[in-house]
């Protein structure tokens, strides 16, 4: 009678540890799942942020990059105009200064040589 009891003890105490660490197995396999699931969002969020961030600073820097171009180009067309004006108009300025210059000289010669020869 003991050696029975004793394996009907034996085979209900395996059993219980089975189904209970059949139930244990199953809560820890949910609990890791849940857990791995919510690393796993947060790692994919984390990556997809990153690499979203990452676009879009590379497209706000191209865009800054092509303005600054525009407003640089700009400003460096703007002083090679005002430059090249400048030195064109004083180019301009000195040829009609001679030419003025030498008509005003011939007519000077002119109007002198015909008061001295008035004067004669």
């Amino acid at each position: 009678m003991r050696i029975a009891q004793s394996l009907a003890y034996s085979i209900a105490y395996h059993i219980a540890c089975r189904i209970a660490c059949r139930i244990a197995c199953h809560i820890a396999c949910r609990i890791a799942c849940r857990i791995a699931q919510i690393l796993a969002r947060r790692i994919a969020c984390h990556i997809a942020c990153g690499i979203a961030h990452r676009i879009a600073c590379h497209i706000a820097c191209r865009i800054a990059c092509r303005i600054a171009r525009r407003i640089a180009y700009h400003i460096a067309y703007g002083i090679a105009h005002r430059i090249t004006c400048h030195i064109a108009c004083c180019i301009a300025c000195r040829i009609a200064c001679r030419i003025a210059c030498r008509i005003a000289c011939r007519i000077a010669q002119r109007l002198a040589s015909r008061i001295a020869h008035c004067i004669a």
